[in-house]
């Protein structure tokens, strides 16, 4: 899946979509699953990327309502893509979940 910042300009929010959520994960599966979630709500927005580094300009462009983010991912992991968004005044004050399968004590301690 590439990505780029031109594309980024390409999608908008229908009229009826009234929330918008980012989804960020490297797994394509996942990434389908949140869509059929999403696809029957028709008052939200999502956008889907596999690449961190393209979600954290997705969320800094577009400033959704929630970012929805998986933990394990190479590059940038979840952790880090959130102390970037936490760090910039565009996406400080969006609300982010982690949507993982890191289940260990550890993990939801640092989570």
């Amino acid at each position: 899946m590439t990505e780029t910042i031109s594309n980024i300009t390409e999608q908008h929010p229908s009229a009826e979509q009234h929330h918008s959520v980012l989804y960020i994960d490297d797994d394509s599966l996942n990434l389908q699953l949140m869509e059929g979630i999403f696809c029957q709500r028709s008052e939200v927005f999502l956008e889907l990327t596999q690449d961190p580094e393209f979600g954290v300009k997705l969320a800094q462009l577009r400033q959704p309502d929630l970012i929805l983010l998986d933990i394990s991912m190479p590059v940038l992991d979840g952790f880090q893509v959130l102390e970037i968004l936490q760090n910039d005044p565009r996406t400080s004050d969006i609300p982010v979940f982690a949507v993982s399968a890191n289940a260990m004590e550890e993990d939801i301690r640092r989570g």
